[in-house]
């Protein structure tokens, strides 16, 4: 009985970890195909992960992990380089 308590709490950690990560992804605001071709892995091998029909391993959650976090760093730094770009060409004017 132990064992399939074991199973159980497994299973139900990974599916609570695919539930998550579809959550952050879309909390990024990153397109989806971004982060799965930064993190690199391919859309089968995600769609499969996302679909129950492979287990996420944990060096592609943190790939993708990685990916959302650096998507997410150019992004801000993008903005601040284009904000200043922005100011002092105001302050020119």
């Amino acid at each position: 009985m132990k064992a399939f308590d074991s199973i159980y709490r497994q299973s139900q950690h990974y599916i609570d970890l695919r539930e998550e990560l579809i959550v952050l992804i879309a909390l990024s605001n990153a397109p989806l195909m971004e982060v799965i071709k930064k993190a690199g892995i391919s859309e089968t091998r995600y769609y499969n992960m996302i679909n129950n029909k492979r287990q996420i391993q944990p060096q592609h959650l943190t790939a993708l992990l990685r990916a959302i976090i650096e998507i997410q760093n150019y992004r801000t730094t993008k903005i601040k380089i284009d904000g200043k770009r922005n100011g002092e060409s105001q302050c020119n004017a």
